[in-house]
């Protein structure tokens, strides 16, 4: 990698390699160092700045990471990989409300940044806060209302939510992205909660052909056939499912399940 550098003293992808190794090997110095020498030939460029934070976010050096971050948004005001960044760092290192208020200013600042919108969005959604994340899909829908990954995602929201403008949302979704197995995953999730179960065990069976090596969807549709009175199809569903082991998260329940058929 050293070598390299001598021949193209810029290179990102020798620069990159190098900090990593620093990394693997405990060196966390030596590879702000490297991030700190990208910096100087970037200036006006994110890389050097995400370099040097994502280094001290590999080591939980939370403070340091969002230093670094927060660096970088000085030089480059509206690149929003470091505001995103920024925020995680503020978020996962403890300071909640430090993030919020971040966010709420970085909005009124940047409020065509769809980007930035949609990742608060998601982690909304990961915490389960899933007014608030219907609010930023919502925003984002008025200005891309014919976006299928998002029309998908506030379906699921407002699925969680029990909007009833949720089948709406997977509906178009789905005539916008057809053959799509995520997006026919919730609308058939969507309509099984609504009481259409021919069509939505017809969707998720549709979905786990199109995606076979999709766990989640395979366990959706093995649900959706209980619902639907099909205990055989859905035993050997679960069966294929428990074969995973380790390797699909909702093992507990797939046992459960099969307990009960």
């Amino acid at each position: 990698m050293h070598k390299a550098l001598k021949v193209m003293p810029d290179s990102l992808e020798a620069q990159r390699g190098i900090i990593m190794l620093q990394l693997d090997a405990g060196r966390l110095p030596e590879a702000v160092a490297v991030a700190r020498e990208v910096q100087k030939q970037r200036p006006k460029e994110p890389v050097g700045y995400i370099f040097e934070g994502d280094a001290y976010a590999a080591k939980r050096s939370w403070t340091e990471a969002a230093t670094a971050y927060r660096a970088g948004l000085t030089q480059i005001p509206a690149a929003t990989e470091l505001a995103v960044k920024l925020h995680v760092a503020m978020s996962v290192g403890g300071n909640a409300a430090e993030a919020d208020r971040f966010s709420q200013t970085w909005l009124k600042d940047h409020p065509k940044d769809g980007r930035f919108r949609l990742y608060l969005a998601e982690a909304d959604t990961a915490r389960k806060d899933y007014a608030a994340a219907a609010k930023q899909y919502r925003i984002l829908l008025d200005a891309q209302p014919d976006n299928a990954a998002v029309l998908n995602n506030m379906a699921w929201v407002a699925g969680q939510l029990k909007d009833p403008k949720a089948v709406d949302y997977a509906e178009k979704a789905n005539k916008l992205a057809p053959k799509q197995p995520a997006v026919m995953d919730t609308l058939g999730v969507l309509l099984m909660e609504k009481g259409d179960k021919a069509r939505g065990v017809a969707l998720l069976k549709e979905a786990v052909e199109l995606a076979p090596q999709a766990s989640l969807i395979r366990f959706n549709y093995a649900k959706a056939l209980i619902k639907a009175g099909q205990k055989k199809e859905a035993r050997s569903e679960l069966e294929q499912l428990a074969k995973l082991g380790d390797k699909f998260a909702a093992q507990a329940e797939v046992t459960d399940l099969l307990k009960g058929l």
